[in-house]
């Protein structure tokens, strides 16, 4: 009766749901390992961040140079924890460099946003990297203007959370770009957003 009808509609809603690395590989390959886990976590050391950063990092297509745009499924994906970590790994090899595009291109248009990058250097052209989070289409669509001159894209899925469909609507917006397209997947809670300030503008380089 009423159960069954609500259990059903309860599926329905959740059908589509990403339930696994191996859900997103079906429609962004590769999926680079580990899967990342959101929010505070009781017993994780700076160690074991880097080193998870470094894994990630070591797993994007070479030469892991120019603008690395990261980009969510949804605006819960975590994507603001996944560039943190790129910025982690990449910190240790090249001079890097954070930007986030709701800080820099709130409610502007896609063509200022498209003079504004126009006016900054290419990272290629000095052998630097720039980690960008892009946040999601729904909370950030400045960041289709930033994705056409983007190096590579990685794609962030919350297992759990995240639906195929949303990977799809994202793959569909920034397909078109002739640049290498991988995914993180993460999981868990968000942190709340007194927990991880973003980075603005920072700048990073090679440790000695």
């Amino acid at each position: 009766g009423l159960v069954a009808l609500a259990g059903t509609l309860a599926w329905r809603r959740r059908s589509g749901v990403i339930a696994s690395a191996a859900h997103v590989d079906r429609q962004v390959s590769p999926v680079l390992l580990p899967v990342v886990r959101l929010g505070k976590r009781a017993g994780t050391s700076a160690r074991s961040e880097l080193s998870r950063a470094r894994t990630l990092y070591g797993q994007l297509p070479p030469p892991r140079t120019g603008e690395i745009l990261v980009v969510g499924a949804s605006r819960h994906s975590g994507t603001d924890v996944v560039a943190q970590l790129l910025y982690m790994g990449a910190v240790e090899h090249v001079s890097v460099t954070a930007m986030n595009v709701v800080d820099e291109f709130a409610n502007l248009s896609a063509a200022t946003v498209r003079e504004k990058l126009a006016a900054l250097p290419l990272p290629t052209d000095e052998g630097r990297t720039v980690i960008i989070d892009g946040g999601s289409v729904a909370s950030a669509p400045q960041m289709l203007a930033v994705a056409e001159r983007a190096s590579q894209i990685v794609v962030v899925v919350r297992i759990g959370r995240d639906v195929a469909a949303e990977v799809e609507v994202l793959l569909h917006a920034i397909q078109n770009e002739d640049v290498p397209i991988t995914a993180i997947c993460t999981k868990g809670r968000l942190a709340t957003s007194e927990g991880t300030p973003r980075r603005k503008g920072s700048e990073g380089g090679r440790h000695s």
